[in-house]
């Protein structure tokens, strides 16, 4: 069977992980708390010479990503590699399955 070092990564973690992730998806559902930055006015702000971010630098704006991306950036899990290994598996099984096998 090939190797799958994102997964194992997240195997490894697992118990870590999901409660985090429960404290996460407590604190914005339950909690209605959002986790926010300071704002730092970036080339992005900017159409040509007009600041047009509309935010003030400073300014607390909520960073909301998925708690899944928390995780992963917590724990250095690539998704794309992530996602890439899960459709090997797929072959891998599917190649199995025609051959009359599992695992």
């Amino acid at each position: 069977m090939a190797s799958y070092p994102e997964h194992e990564k997240l195997r490894a973690v697992k118990e870590e992980s999901q409660a985090i992730g429960n404290f996460l998806t407590w604190l914005r559902e339950d909690q209605h708390v959002a986790i926010a930055r300071p704002h730092r006015h970036d080339q992005h702000c900017y159409v040509g010479q007009v600041r047009a971010c509309g935010l003030k630098s400073g300014e607390l704006f909520s960073v909301d990503l998925p708690v899944e991306r928390w995780l992963s950036l917590y724990f250095d899990v690539d998704e794309a590699r992530l996602d890439d290994e899960k459709r090997a598996m797929l072959d891998e099984q599917r190649i199995l399955n025609n051959l009359g096998r599992t695992p």
